[in-house]
């Protein structure tokens, strides 16, 4: 409707004399005098331009019986609600809530009429009653009073929800007042003029609070932002005094709304299900007590209840449990929608799609949220807070905000995905010490798997905290149980609804109907429904929307059920309640069903507008509210609606023809397309649309963008996903050179994520058409691809051809990238076989090239290899000399990810040197970095590393407590070779300290998991500590066994570096057993490799040996003067001179150095040994 007002100077002047008076005054201007002939009144002049009247001499009587001219109702309801014209009662007292709005008084027609306009259009939205507008001494100023002339249950939420919509309108040029109280409300004035309106102290208060507030504030009695804390934020201010009040008043600030609350959309009471009722209630409990975490599933078919039992569970629960639910997404399955979907809700509710406003809100919210859990005193809650403050920047980029340089910028796709898995987990740890936490997974069966992936680490490791998961889900195909896949055991609970009992659908159809019904249409019902609480619920409402039954004597009944042509399915039944919609609400029903069943009220508005002959916007809003009151669908946010129910989508979606859906699709896609130009996460919905207006060129466009995409952010199934869909639609086009290039892209996806052997069968598909088009670039690429997926098998020689032949093509046709990466990756088949010389020639040749054609990135790894390559060596000076090269660009394109692992491998040579305190400063700042960069492998890594200069110093202690944190967060991560590595140095521990049984589950643990991923040189190095054990427990045949396995995989291998270490090992053994010759030839080859290496701890230890074969006591002489000998080395050269010479001195020193060495160690041997030398 509309508004009527005044304004203008005779408005102003009033104002201005209303200002200059006293009680009982009346002052006027020098307007209103030239107006009047002054023989009429008597007055006093108070200024050079103001009058005070003092009387008035009337000559002519008026005529005050005069008629009014009546007013037609058209004309009154265009400014009045109808409601409010029929109203017969005068004035009554009423629950209600007041908001005077202030706005600037001199504002223009033009912007004047637009606020008022969309001030009106929302109020009638939201059922308020737009009371007046008004200019006068507070400046321009509407009153609008919600409550009156008709309430509403809820009249404070929608008074709130005005104000806050009108407030992200106008964000600054508005102040605001709201209060609630009991008020009088009616029509006050006479028969012949009268105003409907509210009056109160509570009424004034509203216009005081306005008053004191500024620009763009809204300030709320206390009483009333109480009342409202649980959907809207408010900050307290200082108590204020009001005009008219002896004390000061408490006063809040709205800040804005909370996580969007959810339609309280279950009516009623919840009937059946007694047991499961129970059964679930039992687990959430032990939620709280700490008796349960883990996962209750609730399983069913399509409308058995599922949602609405959790529903009746978890809000008898409110006051004790906190609910978060992640809704899934039933037709894209998009990569983390139900994280993207919460976070938006929680973080950015009902917030527009501006960026720059997105982010202020965001800001707002997230520190709120960090400054409210900040008060928390839990052990665990510093750590959480400390991380909740680095990952700020990963929770922005789920709900879709960025800015430049932040974490989430700087990090690799790995990286991205990692932290955002660990800030998901972090934020549900810590809403769990604020409250005990449910996360409400709703239709596990859609999950897609990136999010199955953060579900399973969400839920590992929680025992701490009071945090568990509520599922439902539907039975797959074969009717089993959907289950997701965890990689550790925790608990389980299934929870099965079947269908309601005779007596339960009996409740049920009495609770539809509102009345009994007789057998004859119960059984009925009963039949068609099967007993499924969804299927009976629609079949009465078709029943009394088509006027099937009617009353007799006080039950219902089927008129005639010979005539009633029944639906035989509930598909049929939803789509004949679909008919009963008005036919503008079943055409916009039926295009919403192809968003899905969450549906953007943005994209569905432009859909609306592009299938309108005439499109009105308020007839949008009336479709969305009319939807709304017929239960087709309910709104979750401002700009998200929700269908109630999956089957009402998909059987609007289904019973259109397939061209209407293709052009409806197609639109969808292009409305999306320019909305979304440059937002990437939108590609994938993009293609989807496209696809399914078979529109097969844009497909395909979007289908490789959101391959991508996705490939960039480490969401690799995705990735792959829409690389076969796009390879599909390049198969319909004909296009081999394109398929080539997404065969790449899909190959490289595979191997990245260990899918070798697809990777495999990919690549060499791509090989065979590359070969076919003559396409040189392709086939260098696809044969570096292989070569290097070969490297990772362990098939050096294979990859040796494919890697020669790349390099041979590139140079022919000067392709520099290929020629770079085959040079880089032949160098690496030389490196894992020690053959160094050869390796450092091409990884020169790689730097040569990588400086050509200019990719700094590529430079900066060439100078790691080269780095690595001194190192392994022993030529640490030379080594340390690259790595600082290639930290130094590293730094320059701000990768603080090869700067932290660069870093790592400093430490290695330091520590390989014996520099324990420069390697631990080196660990510790990579450690540093990795915990910013949130890289989970990295932070174990370093855990693991510090651990091994632990060991080396002797503290057994310390160096356990660094491996098992490394084995903590390798399972966490799911990162298996780590584990093996710490498993096995853990297993070195135990095995050093006497304790075999543990050792030997250490070393088993090892081997199963090198086994299991291929990684060969690492089970060779565990059967050797394995033979290690046998031999020191006296089991030589199986030592020998060992031995040999390890020796024949190390020499395939060309793994030199422990190649040495093994044939030294089982020298010793050989020596033990006193088949010397043998032992003598064995540890020759070993001494020989470990100086072509440089492996100095192999190279002391097979001197050793030699020594003792030779009982040579110069040459235990000579070993003690070697510069850098730790007390290990000295002890065991004493002790062995002691045994060769019977001297004291070498006793003497021998012991006093293993007592040292022992009581930090715990070492048997060196237990053994002190008891043989005291």
């Amino acid at each position: 409707h509309k508004a009527y007002f005044f304004r203008g100077a005779g408005i102003a002047g009033a104002t201005d004399s209303e200002e200059r008076c006293s009680r009982g005054e009346i002052i006027f201007d020098r307007n209103i005098l030239d107006l009047i002939p002054t023989e009429n009144i008597e007055f006093v002049e108070r200024s050079n331009n103001h009058f005070q009247l003092l009387n008035v001499y009337r000559k002519n009587n008026l005529n005050l019986n005069e008629k009014t001219r009546g007013i037609d109702e058209k004309l009154l309801l265009t400014f009045f609600p109808q409601q409010l014209l029929k109203t017969s009662y005068l004035g009554e007292f009423r629950e209600i809530a007041t908001i005077f709005i202030s706005f600037d008084e001199q504002i223009n027609r033009r912007d004047l009429n637009k606020l008022v306009s969309t001030v009106i259009e929302l109020c009638d939205e939201m059922g308020g009653y737009f009371n007046r507008i008004d200019f006068g001494d507070k400046g321009g100023i509407i009153l609008i009073l919600f409550g009156v002339p008709v309430s509403y249950e809820n009249n404070l939420n929608r008074a709130f929800d005005f104000m806050w919509k009108i407030r992200e309108k106008y964000p600054d040029s508005l102040k605001a007042g709201i209060t609630s109280s009991i008020a009088f409300t009616g029509f006050i004035g006479s028969s012949r003029r009268a105003e409907y309106t509210a009056y109160g102290d509570q009424v004034n208060q509203a216009v005081r609070l306005m008053s004191k507030a500024g620009w763009g504030q809204i300030l709320v009695e206390k009483k009333t932002a109480d009342k409202m804390d649980r959907y809207y934020q408010f900050s307290a201010l200082k108590e204020i005094l009001l005009k008219g009040k002896t004390n000061p008043v408490s006063v809040c600030q709205l800040l804005g709304k909370k996580i969007c609350q959810e339609e309280n959309y279950f009516k009623g009471e919840l009937i059946g299900r007694v047991k499961e009722k129970k059964k679930l209630m039992k687990y959430c409990l032990k939620i709280i007590d700490e008796k349960f975490r883990g996962i209750v599933y609730v399983h069913g078919e399509p409308g058995i209840g599922k949602s609405r039992l959790v529903y009746e569970v978890l809000t008898s629960l409110d006051n004790k449990i906190k609910v978060f639910t992640l809704q899934t997404d039933s037709i894209l399955k998009q990569s983390l929608n139900p994280f993207n979907y919460f976070f938006r809700n929680f973080f950015l509710a009902n917030c527009t799609n501006q960026r720059k406003n997105n982010r202020d809100i965001f800001e707002q919210q997230y520190d709120l949220f960090i400054n409210n859990f900040s008060k928390n005193n839990h052990e665990q809650a510093e750590q959480l807070g400390k991380e909740l403050v680095r990952l700020k920047s990963i929770f922005a980029a789920l709900v879709g905000v960025h800015w430049e340089n932040s974490l989430y910028e700087i990090l690799d796709a790995k990286g991205k995905f990692e932290n955002t898995s660990q800030g998901v987990k972090v934020f549900f740890k810590a809403q769990s010490l604020l409250k005990p936490s449910v996360i409400l997974l709703e239709d596990s069966h859609w999950l897609d798997e990136d999010s199955k992936i953060i579900i399973g680490n969400l839920i590992e490791n929680i025992e701490d905290f009071p945090l568990s998961i509520v599922t439902t889900s539907r039975f797959n195909d074969d009717g089993s149980k959907t289950k997701l896949s965890l990689k550790t055991s925790i608990e389980q609970v299934d929870i099965v609804l079947e269908h309601l009992d005779d007596k339960n659908v009996s409740d049920f159809i009495f609770y539809q109907l509102s009345s009994p019904v007789n057998k004859n249409l119960e059984n009925f019902i009963k039949t068609k429904s099967g007993g499924n609480p969804f299927y009976i619920e629609q079949f009465c409402l078709y029943l009394k929307e088509n006027n099937l039954v009617e009353l007799d004597k006080g039950e219902y009944k089927l008129k005639d059920q010979r005539t009633i042509e029944m639906p035989t399915n509930i598909n049929s039944v939803i789509i004949a309640r679909l008919d009963r919609l008005s036919q503008e609400l079943k055409q916009a029903v039926k295009t919403a069903s192809v968003l899905g069943r969450e549906i953007n009220v943005e994209i569905f508005l432009e859909l609306f507008k592009n299938t309108q002959a005439k499109f009105n916007k308020n007839k949008f809003k009336k479709i969305l509210k009319e939807g709304k009151i017929q239960q087709i669908w309910m709104n979750i946010s401002e700009i998200k609606y929700l269908f109630k129910h999956a089957l009402l989508q998909e059987a609007a979606y289904q019973m259109q023809l397939k061209r209407k859906l293709r052009e409806l699709h197609e639109l969808t896609a292009e409305i999306m397309e320019q909305k979304y130009l440059e937002n990437e996460e939108k590609y994938a919905q993009i293609s989807y649309h496209f696809l399914k207006g078979e529109n097969f060129d844009k497909a395909a466009e979007y289908s490789e963008k959101a391959g991508d995409y996705f490939k960039q952010n480490y969401r690799n199934r995705e990735a792959l996903s829409y690389y076969d869909q796009l390879l599909n639609l390049l198969n319909r086009q004909k296009d081999p050179e394109k398929t080539t290039e997404i065969l790449l892209k899909k190959g490289s996806v595979l191997q990245f994520i260990g899918g070798w052997d697809e990777a495999e069968k990919v690549f060499n598909l791509g090989l065979n058409i590359a070969e076919k088009t003559g396409n040189k670039i392709h086939l260098v690429d696809l044969l570096n691809s292989l070569g290097f997926l070969y490297i990772n098998r362990g098939q050096n020689e294979k990859s040796r051809v494919y890697l020669k032949k790349s390099a041979t093509i590139a140079e022919n046709i000067n392709y520099l990238k290929g020629m770079m990466h085959a040079k880089e990756r032949i160098g690496l088949i030389h490196f894992n076989k020690g053959e160094y010389p050869e390796a450092m020639k091409f990884y020169k040749e790689q730097l040569k090239i990588s400086k050509e054609e200019g990719t700094k990135n590529e430079v900066g790894k060439a100078y790691g290899n080269i780095g690595i390559l001194f190192s392994v060596q022993g030529d640490y000076k030379r080594a340390m000399q690259f790595y600082k090269k290639q930290i130094k660009i590293s730094k320059e394109l701000n990768d603080k990810n090869w700067v932290s692992k660069t870093i790592g491998n400093m430490g290695n040579d330091y520590s390989s040197q014996g520099n324990y305190p420069k390697a631990m400063e080196c660990y510790q700042t990579y450690l540093k970095i990795s915990e910013e960069l949130g890289d989970k492998q990295s932070i174990g890594r370093a855990y693991g590393n510090m651990g091994r200069i632990y060991f080396e110093q002797g503290n057994f202690p310390k160096a356990t407590e660094h491996y098992l944190k490394e084995i903590e967060i390798c399972e966490e991560n799911g990162e298996k070779r780590g584990l093996s590595i710490a498993t096995g140095n853990l297993g070195v521990i135990y095995h050093n300290q006497g304790d075999y049984d543990k050792a030997k589950d250490c070393y088993q643990k090892k081997i199963d998991i090198c086994d299991e991923i291929g990684h060969r040189q690492g089970y060779a190095i565990t059967l050797n500590n394995l033979g290690n054990l046998y031999r020191d427990q006296g089991n030589f045949n199986e030592a020998t066994k060992l031995y040999d396995i390890t020796i024949n995989i190390g020499k395939k291998l060309g793994i030199k570096h422990h190649l040495c270490n093994f044939l030294l090992q089982k020298a010793k053994l050989l020596y033990e057993i006193s088949n010397f010759d043998e032992a003598r030839i064995l540890n020759e080859e070993a001494l020989r490799i470990a100086d072509e290496v440089n492996r100095s701890s192999v190279i002391f230890n097979s001197k050793i040996l030699k020594n003792k074969m030779d009982r040579n006591i110069e040459g235990f002489i000579d070993l003690l003067d070697e510069n850098n000998l730790n007390e290990n080395r000295s002890a065991d050269i004493n002790y062995e001179l002691w045994k060769l010479t019977g001297k004291k001195i070498y006793r003497s020193n021998a012991l006093k150095l293993y007592e040292k060495i022992y009581k930090k160690t715990n070492m048997i041997l060196y237990k053994q040994r002190i008891e043989e030398l005291s």
